[in-house]
């Protein structure tokens, strides 16, 4: 419904295990090789076990894993382990092709049942003609948490088929994290001690969360920055960083930005989403509405306070707030030379005139609403493609802020001001900002892992001019994530490892 709008290419946010669309953390690497280690030769016969939370991508990574197999090895995938023992013998000898396929009724032998015992004694033929051949045999159970007691005893017996020197199976379970419960038991104790490599698969951080949702939306064809960064936080917040959950909201919130008509999705369509999406923020929200009542009231007394203060200290102690150059000169002093008289401090539309100026762009209407309205592309027709002005949202320290030219517009809770007015005395204070930019537009707002355009070749060639680095790059791997981490830290950002609108203020066009 909204791909035309926000001009994609397929949906991005699709919960189907769709391999064009995976986004690998560190996390799944490490949890994608310790897969590998079970389905190759390090498994040596033991149990390997991965558990993480729902959503989190186990089973994704389940199948990259059989995308991925050695040549010399044959895999059973087990989706439905709820089994008894004899049932679950049964299934996996239909997956490894040992017996007929449940759905194959032209076999001589269907509808025959045969004991566990049977079953058995096939599969462990099976298993040493397997062996002879040079080739290696490995079940993997998904959502292995559900396994009867019974079922699992079954499954260690079947470690024991064996010859002098080598296990015939290997077995890889996945499970959530009531998994690790189930094997702690301690009648289950000879299969823990059989485990010989675990992992736990946990939830994407903010980093994370923000490549994660720039990676889909590049596979799915955007061709510019979709999420603010509120939004992004806040998809974050609410998802907890599990992928599958951070898919559905950031579908649902794609909607709810179509539906308003708008081109960027802000953090009230994300709340829309997560009202329709997380019931327990439905809840929370209908309990909530008496105790805000109540909250607000009593921020509207504070604040009556809190501006009473104000205005009677005021005349005791100058105002941080920018004050406007030209006031403070043309100001005359009326307590002598020594003492000082207070600046009139410029108005918000003042503030926001000079912040176009920095970029070269009029004051007129639609140029003033910059300022709440953020596009990736401001739509001025005097400049040049090469010259094209784009805006873009961070957060950043006071020192970071203080370098940015041309200078950026701050948000603050009393308004706009510039990057310019901050000082020392502001030190690591974080501030929210807007800011405009020359930047083409073939090159995102946003990028990280995985990306390849000329945005690389244009990060690799300025990033060279502090790290002695390659000048020229295709694609931002994780060397040219590592290079540009390192120096995020050295300039006092967030080393996040994503090109952005900071990155570009301060790293320079």
């Amino acid at each position: 419904m909204y791909l035309a709008h926000f001009q994609l290419d397929a949906p991005p946010f699709s919960i189907t295990p769709d391999p064009r669309f995976v986004y690998l953390s560190a996390k799944h690497q490490d949890a994608l090789a310790h897969l590998r280690f079970g389905l190759g030769q390090g498994g040596s016969g033991g149990f390997v076990v991965l558990t993480g939370e729902v959503g989190t991508g186990k089973t994704t990574l389940s199948r990259l894993a059989l995308e991925q197999l050695p040549p010399n090895t044959d895999a059973a995938l087990i989706l439905n382990p709820n089994l008894n023992a004899r049932e679950l013998l049964e299934t996996i000898c239909q997956e490894l092709s040992v017996l007929p396929s449940a759905t194959n009724f032209d076999s001589p032998n269907a509808g025959i049942e045969l004991s566990a015992k049977q079953l058995t004694d096939q599969l462990n033929l099976f298993l040493l003609s397997r062996y002879q051949a040079g080739r290696r045999v490995v079940v993997i159970l998904d959502e292995a948490q559900n396994l009867p007691r019974d079922t699992l005893e079954q499954i260690r017996l079947l470690t024991n088929l064996e010859t002098d020197t080598q296990k015939l199976l290997q077995i890889i379970l996945i499970g959530q994290p009531e998994l690790n419960t189930l094997l702690a038991r301690q009648d289950l104790r000879q299969l823990a001690q059989r485990i010989t490599a675990r992992f736990h698969l946990q939830a994407l951080t903010f980093e994370e969360s923000k490549s994660y949702l720039t990676h889909r939306l590049k596979i799915a064809g955007a061709k510019r920055d979709i999420f603010t960064a509120p939004a992004a936080r806040l998809l974050h917040t609410l998802s907890q960083g599990v992928p599958r959950v951070l898919s559905t909201l950031a579908d649902r919130s794609l909607l709810a930005a179509y539906t308003q008509n708008s081109y960027h999705v802000e953090a009230s369509h994300v709340r829309a989403a997560a009202q329709e999406v997380l019931p327990k923020m439905q809840t929370a929200s209908r309990r909530a509405k008496p105790w805000l009542i109540a909250a607000a009231a009593g921020l509207l007394l504070a604040a009556g306070f809190a501006a009473r203060h104000f205005i009677g200290s005021k005349q005791e102690k100058p105002s941080t707030v920018l004050q406007h150059p030209a006031a403070s000169r043309s100001m005359p002093s009326s307590q002598g030379s020594d003492s000082k008289v207070l600046a009139a401090a410029p108005t918000q539309a003042q503030i926001i005139e000079r912040w176009l100026q920095g970029a070269g762009l009029p004051a007129t209407r639609e140029f003033l609403n910059l300022a709440s309205r953020c596009p990736d592309t401001v739509d001025a027709p005097l400049l040049q493609p090469e010259n094209s002005i784009r805006c873009g949202r961070g957060r950043e320290s006071a020192r970071t802020l203080a370098a940015m030219q041309p200078p950026v517009l701050l948000q603050t809770d009393r308004g706009f001001r510039l990057s310019s007015s901050l000082d020392s005395s502001h030190g690591d204070q974080r501030f929210a900002f807007v800011a405009l930019f020359a930047l083409p537009l073939d090159i995102p707002l946003t990028f990280g892992l995985g990306y390849s355009g000329p945005g690389v070749a244009r990060l690799a060639k300025k990033l060279a001019q502090f790290d002695k680095g390659a000048e020229t790059q295709r694609i931002f791997g994780p060397n040219m994530r590592s290079r540009l981490q390192a120096w995020q830290s050295q300039n006092g950002l967030e080393a996040d490892g994503i090109a952005g609108p900071s990155t570009w203020l301060v790293l320079g066009f």
